[in-house]
């Protein structure tokens, strides 16, 4: 998946960026207060790890 499909699936299960870091940014989940470090690479897909540990971590 890539950094911007899972963006858009993250905004659309409520969570949304809390700040941008350099080379990552940071989204939260206002329902568990989580948060997560996402790698800020549009067009480049994300490892399976990422994608299920935010997603686990997030809630969503």
């Amino acid at each position: 998946m890539k950094t911007s499909q899972f963006c858009s699936f993250l905004t659309a299960n409520g969570c949304f960026v809390l700040r941008h870091g350099k080379r990552h940014d940071i989204w939260t989940n206002p329902k568990n207060n989580a948060t997560y470090a996402i790698p800020r690479h549009g067009s480049q897909e994300l490892s399976k790890r990422i994608v299920n540990e935010a997603r686990e971590i997030l809630g969503v």
